[in-house]
């Protein structure tokens, strides 16, 4: 069984490029999300459980609404606009970086690596976020949905950031929160740091896992 190194162990981990999951994993956008979740869910009748909130964000939209209104392509395109719509509002409005964020990814910056980002929300969304947080800047390209033709946890949109970035994927390491993030990074043969910010453990295939972005440094501030 592989067991992953926590953050306490001191394991350096070294890398030209540093790809990151965005939700719960630079951004908290869980306020923003769960209005989004709670309004589409009311309107097409659908029981909203907030217990279920990291189940729901880590699956694709069409699966949720194939649970309920199986063969409705016309419904599930209105579920979307009306998801859409709320999150337009809500998700760049409300997201707010992590405490420790901002001051991880300009030691990155300053350190000489290359950042990008691959999630599964939707790009338009990550890029106002992050030009609200004056961090634009530093990430050579964003994948989100609507450049995923295969979204985490198959490998393909983790492939098509280290093609956008021309890098070989030994050069780089993904960073997320979930296991789907960890499976994908596996699957693209690339590093992978899982962060468990709420000490949920579990057995994942991680290089390492760390409680929050600091864990990418030592103590005495260098890389891992």
């Amino acid at each position: 069984m592989h067991i992953p190194h926590r953050e306490s162990e001191g394991t350096v981990l070294k890398y030209g490029t540093y790809i990151f999951d965005f939700d719960n994993t630079l951004f908290d956008t869980r306020g923003g999300y769960e209005a989004c979740y709670r309004k589409a869910f009311r309107i097409f009748g659908m029981a909203y459980d907030p217990s279920k909130y990291y189940q729901y964000i880590s699956t694709p939209l069409h699966a949720i609404f194939e649970k309920h209104y199986p063969g409705c392509p016309c419904k599930y395109r209105e579920f979307v606009a009306e998801f859409v719509r709320e999150a337009e509002n809500s998700v760049v409005d409300t997201a707010v970086p992590f405490p420790e964020t901002v001051e991880c990814i300009e030691k990155l910056a300053d350190s000489g690596k290359k950042m990008a980002i691959v999630s599964g929300s939707y790009e338009s969304y990550i890029n106002d976020i992050l030009d609200n947080n004056g961090l634009r800047g530093h990430f050579g390209t964003v994948i989100g949905y609507e450049s995923s033709l295969h979204p985490k946890p198959d490998p393909y949109p983790i492939n098509l950031c280290i093609e956008n970035l021309g890098i070989r994927p030994s050069e780089c390491v993904y960073i997320g929160d979930s296991p789907g993030d960890i499976t994908a990074a596996k699957r693209a043969g690339i590093g992978k740091i899982l962060v468990d910010r709420h000490g949920s453990g579990g057995e994942v295939e991680a290089d390492r896992i760390i409680s929050d972005l600091t864990g990418l440094f030592d103590r005495d501030k260098s890389l891992y």
